[in-house]
């Protein structure tokens, strides 16, 4: 039954996505840094992208699911956008959770607030967190427009302050 289900996570997550994780989880040093704990595998929960019309940082979008047995939101800023085909990567910039209210938050915020401008929510729905690990987080989404396995991987050690937390965001074959 186990190694049934390691052929169809691998499947899911196609072979890229297996070496990227082989790879970042090996560079991780645990101890010296922020420990991410992993968590269960295929665990449901929900994300929303949000179009952040940001009056300092401009436009991205914010891509924000919900942490396995947790009300707080995971949130990225995604200047390009997230990817809806396979084969581009782009920056993810880890921010701070969020709690629900704030991740689905639509409307204005007025200066001098942290993230003054315009929110909109530009496309949301389930999505199954394949894997949760320091390094690498693997997600397949259920949106209108994001659909598919994402994968998003640290681009170094994993370093105290979640702004330096910098991902690739990219979609993947399968």
């Amino acid at each position: 039954m186990e190694a049934d289900d390691k052929k169809k996570r691998k499947k899911r997550m196609g072979v890229l996505g297996h070496m990227m994780m082989r790879k970042r989880l090996h560079r991780y040093t645990p101890g010296s840094e922020v420990q991410i704990e992993a968590i269960e595998t295929n665990v449901s929960s929900q994300f929303v992208v949000m179009k952040h019309e940001a009056l300092k940082a401009g436009l991205h979008y914010d891509l924000r699911f919900r942490m396995p047995k947790s009300k707080m939101w995971m949130s990225f800023a995604v200047r390009k956008g997230v990817p809806l085909k396979p084969g581009p990567k782009v920056l993810a910039v880890r921010t701070h959770d969020h709690s629900e209210k704030e991740a689905l938050m639509v409307g204005k915020i007025d200066p001098p607030e942290y993230g003054a401008g315009k929110l909109t929510k530009w496309d949301g729905g389930s999505c199954t967190i394949i894997r949760f690990s320091p390094g690498y987080i693997g997600i397949e989404f259920n949106g209108s427009k994001v659909k598919g396995v994402y994968h998003l991987t640290n681009l170094g050690v994993m370093k105290k302050d979640y702004k330096k937390q910098n991902y690739w965001l990219f979609k993947g074959k399968i």
